[in-house]
C-alpha cells in the first residue's frame, strides 16, 4: 500500500473515532443530565408532599381511581356554595383541607396545577406522572 493511501486510511479511522466518541460522550452526557432532572423533580415533590400531604394523597387516589386517566380538572369546594363539579372533575371538601387556598398556591408555585378561572384547576401532566408514581 503506497504511503499516500496508508495516511488516508489514518486518517479517516481517527476521524471515525474522534466522531464516535464525541457521540457516546453527548450520549452519556445526556443521560446523567436526564437522571439528575428526574432526581431533582423527585427530591422536588418530596418536599411539596411533605407540605400538603392530605391534598396530594387525595388527589393521588382519586387519580388512581379515574378508570379514564385523563380527569385533570379540579375544583376547590367552597361551603355554602351549591354546584355540581361533573363526573369529569374532582373536588376537594374544605373541611378536610382547611387552608387549601394556601396549598393549592403551593402546589401553583411549583408548576404542579394550574388556575384556569377563580374556581377551576387543572393539574400538569407532570403532576399527574408524580401522583401515579
Amino acid at each position: 500500500m503506497s504511503p499516500i493511501a496508508t495516511h488516508l486510511v489514518a486518517l479517516l479511522v481517527g476521524v471515525f473515532i474522534g466522531a464516535s466518541g464525541q457521540y457516546f460522550a453527548d450520549r452519556f452526557t445526556d443521560q446523567r443530565r436526564a437522571q439528575e432532572e428526574k432526581r431533582k423533580s423527585s427530591q422536588r415533590f418530596a418536599e411539596v408532599e411533605a407540605l400538603v400531604p392530605a391534598l396530594i394523597a387525595e388527589m393521588r387516589q382519586d387519580v388512581l381511581a379515574d378508570t379514564t386517566g385523563t380527569r385533570r380538572e379540579f375544583f376547590p369546594y367552597n361551603i355554602g356554595v351549591i354546584f355540581s363539579p361533573g363526573p369529569d372533575k374532582f373536588f376537594y371538601e374544605p373541611q378536610k383541607h382547611p387552608d387549601i387556598a394556601s396549598q393549592l398556591v403551593v402546589l401553583e408555585n411549583n408548576g404542579y396545577v394550574i388556575q384556569v378561572t377563580e374556581a377551576l384547576y387543572r393539574m400538569t401532566e407532570e403532576f399527574v406522572t408524580l401522583l401515579k408514581s
